[in-house]
């Protein structure tokens, strides 16, 4: 249990770099900015990409555990995300809900750890709301205790 949630915990971060340079290569061409912002189908792949990307990771997670444990396998980056949250709400109030990305130094924790989630969610056009901001550690930790799910449910079958 403790390796699987190092592993996820080692994932997320992975992802959070990888979606960070991703956001500055696209914010560095205007061409390539408005190739993605400007079509209305390529938010929703972007979307679904790192939706993907939490699932495939989640394959690589060990499933040589009972149910209990493969539940509480992908609880870790979800508590380090909350975590984050914790210390931009404690910066800054409810200024997490309202600032810009990098406004705020209390919140780049947040940003940093849960670029994905917050990215995703945000060029679809879903609003930061205490909801919102509330369910994206579960994102993450979310796809990949289901693809941990059906690998162990179709070895067990």
């Amino acid at each position: 249990m403790l390796r699987n949630n190092v592993l996820s915990t080692i994932f997320q971060i992975l992802l959070s770099i990888f979606w960070t340079l991703v956001l500055l290569l696209i914010g560095k061409n205007p061409s390539m900015e408005h190739f993605f912002y400007g079509n209305p189908l390529i938010p929703w792949i972007l979307f679904l990409l790192i939706l993907g990307l939490f699932f495939v990771f989640g394959k690589f997670l060990f499933k040589d555990l009972d149910k209990k444990e493969i539940f509480l396998s992908t609880l870790l980056p979800a508590l380090i995300g909350y975590l984050t949250i914790g210390i931009a709400l404690a910066g800054s109030g409810n200024g997490i809900f309202h600032s810009e990305v990098g406004k705020n130094l209390a919140h780049m924790p947040m940003y940093l750890y849960l670029m994905p989630q917050l990215y995703g969610m945000e060029i679809v056009g879903i609003s930061r709301t205490p909801f919102t901001i509330g369910i994206a550690p579960l994102i993450g930790s979310g796809m990949m205790l289901l693809s941990l799910w059906i690998s162990y449910w179709k070895a067990n079958r």
